[in-house]
């Protein structure tokens, strides 16, 4: 009975993960030739993306299914020298009651020690103050050792956003999860988020494939409890079965350490997309009303902090 209810009226969505792209405050130049000439593809790097953009989106692609209003804008690995106006323009969209974005995973530089996060914190502060809008960081994990994050530079760098109550997410390939879990544990009164289930480009560089990948994610979950997963962004797992991964992400961390995310603009043109398989591994989980609301809402308001709530 409860299916042909939620069939009827819209999911409340809490998007966990948004990026836009503003030509005037973000620089990527890291693309390739290639990825320049596809400029006019859906979810490339090399064209600008809106609100409006994701709005008409939407409201194409989601109508009667999700109502998506609120969510999280994540850095979109841009160059260093515009990660503090990439955060001032997202803590600027977040002001704005129309805007979609309540909160802001900056690109603060943990990598680089504890110095460099309080150099880069201050130039964000309000008459003193850092911005409510600003829940945490992230700098993609791709082309590091893959025990960048034990180093002594990078936990002075989380020893520094602690202290100011900020989370951390960590986005990279498989193979990066043992540092993974080891940095997590470290900081057990941090509030981590792992990025699209720690499946970015697939399980290829895994020995084991899969099969590794559910030992380390059966792990982290046990070990981790200040750990988060979001369940999306499949279009960069390379994976046949993503519906078999969402479900062992849902067994292992459960209804209230899941978050549904689209990742747009990555996503772009298929929004929904890892909506649908979530909710459909959700339904053969047999999930209760309020288990789907926690992962596509109330999670996501707990893990970022946020003050206003869908009505």
């Amino acid at each position: 009975a409860h299916t042909e209810a939620r069939a009827s009226a819209p999911i409340d969505v809490v998007d966990s993960h948004m990026h836009f792209h503003d030509a005037k405050c973000q620089k990527i130049s890291w693309l390739s030739g290639k990825e320049k000439e596809l400029k006019l593809e859906a979810g490339s790097f090399a064209r600008e993306w809106s609100e409006d953009d994701l709005r008409k989106e939407i409201e194409a692609t989601c109508a009667g299914r999700y109502n998506v209003k609120r969510g999280i804008f994540v850095e979109v690995a841009v160059d260093p020298s515009t990660h503090v106006s990439e955060a001032k323009m997202a803590l600027k969209k977040a002001q704005d009651a129309d805007s979609f974005i309540e909160g802001v995973v900056a690109a603060i530089p943990v990598p680089e020690g504890g110095a460099a996060v309080r150099g880069f914190l201050d130039k964000l502060r309000v008459n003193g103050e850092l911005p409510k809008a600003l829940k945490g960081g992230r700098i993609v994990l791709f082309g590091a050792e893959k025990d960048v994050m034990l180093s002594q530079k990078y936990t002075s760098g989380l020893e520094e956003l602690q202290k100011h109550g900020l989370l951390w997410e960590w986005c990279g390939t498989p193979d990066y999860l043992p540092g993974v879990l080891r940095a997590t544990k470290r900081f057990p009164k941090v509030s981590f988020v792992l990025n699209h289930l720690g499946l970015n480009g697939g399980v290829g560089v895994l020995s084991k494939g899969m099969d590794d990948w559910k030992v380390m994610m059966t792990q982290l979950a046990a070990e981790c409890p200040n750990l988060f997963v979001k369940m999306g962004a499949i279009e960069e797992w390379s994976v046949d079965n993503p519906s078999e991964y969402l479900r062992h992400g849902l067994k292992t961390f459960g209804t209230h350490r899941c978050l549904a995310e689209a990742n747009w603009f990555v996503s772009a043109g298929k929004y929904p997309r890892s909506f649908d398989r979530l909710h459909a591994v959700l339904e053969q989980a047999n999930a209760s009303d309020d288990e789907v609301r926690d992962v596509f809402q109330r999670n996501a308001e707990k893990v970022y902090c946020l003050e206003k709530k869908i009505d």
